[in-house]
């Protein structure tokens, strides 16, 4: 087609840090004495993300809009304390985050590829 250009559009998600006050919780049931660590997905959609908490030196724990909890591990070359302020992720053609794929960027330019998911559920 003649004359018709073609705009390519660059996309980054800003996935914000989550921060929780005791005075602001309000809650259901007792929360669970400690998480497990359970099978996951490879990939996680990114309009499914809804903030994050850094809780271990290498991973990032990823909270989705269904209140669910999604471990995001970086490997040990990756010390997910530079996340701390919040992170980037550069959107795909299919709108995932995808582990062995994809890598978050700190706002301090450091770029850190995501190696495995994990689900984060209560131990029985």
């Amino acid at each position: 087609m003649v004359g018709e250009q073609f705009q390519q559009q660059r996309v980054t998600i800003h996935v914000p840090r989550v921060t929780v006050r005791t005075t602001t919780i309000i809650m259901r049931a007792p929360r669970p004495a400690a998480l497990v660590e359970k099978k996951a997905d490879d990939c996680v959609r990114m309009e499914d993300l809804a903030g994050f908490s850094v809780n271990r030196f290498d991973s990032v724990d990823l909270v989705l809009k269904n209140g669910s909890l999604l471990r995001a591990k970086l490997g040990n070359d990756c010390p997910a304390l530079g996340f701390y302020g919040g992170f980037y992720v550069k959107a795909n053609k299919d709108r995932k985050m995808c582990a062995k794929r994809d890598s978050i960027r700190s706002r301090s330019g450091r770029q850190c590829a995501v190696q495995s998911f994990a689900s984060l559920v209560p131990a029985r």
